[in-house]
């Protein structure tokens, strides 16, 4: 069960939730914000607003190799240890989060966040900060990238394991595109790049 103590105004009013808590009451209250006075001493610390896993958003690992954005549709609560990607209000009207998927996974802002994100081990730190700095193009056309994330996310419903590799070389060559790259830089960030410099100029 998740409890949301912010909605609870009294304790008691719930037995076996205090019957549960009490035992650790005294060490609950040394906290930092219960001492304060900040929080009673059976509230959660840092509670996010429910609202933020109730809506449609992108998770990630808060460390990872590469970039690992996930569409949830499904109001999960996920751990304390990834970053919720939303839409600001005024953003929802000019974006699809299927774009902004294709685009957070697309090699090309995975090499980008590289550039500057913090390196720990074999991993970057995909904090809210740093993802935060990412930045996200407007296209004309969303639903060509919208319906190849919709193949991929068919197939790996059906197989988990499913190589969907041709559709995210798809939808790079699409960003890369769509950020105006020359063929030259585009072989900097993908050195296998398999298309000619007339076969890229001449993608749509």
């Amino acid at each position: 069960k998740l409890v949301y103590t912010n909605s609870i105004d009294e304790l008691s009013l719930y037995p076996s939730l205090e019957k549960r808590l009490i035992q650790y009451k005294e060490r609950l209250s040394k906290r930092r914000e219960a001492q304060s006075g900040k929080i009673r001493w059976f509230d959660l610390q840092w509670g996010r607003n429910p609202s933020l896993f109730n809506n449609r958003k992108l998770i990630c690992r808060f460390k990872a190799s590469q970039n690992t954005f996930s569409l949830d549709e499904s109001e999960y609560y996920s751990s304390a240890d990834t970053t919720i990607v939303t839409l600001k209000e005024k953003s929802v009207q000019e974006y699809d989060l299927k774009f902004i998927l294709a685009l957070l996974n697309s090699r090309l802002l995975d090499f980008y966040f590289k550039s500057y994100g913090k390196l720990m081990d074999y991993r970057f730190e995909y904090y809210p900060g740093p993802v935060g700095q990412l930045r996200i193009k407007k296209a004309k056309d969303q639903q060509t990238f919208i319906k190849l994330v919709d193949q991929i996310l068919a197939a790996k419903k059906d197989d988990p394991n499913a190589d969907t590799s041709e559709l995210e070389k798809q939808i790079d060559h699409l960003v890369y595109k769509l950020y105006q790259l020359t063929y030259n830089e585009v072989k900097i960030i993908d050195p296998e790049f398999a298309l000619t410099e007339q076969e890229y100029l001449d993608l749509p």
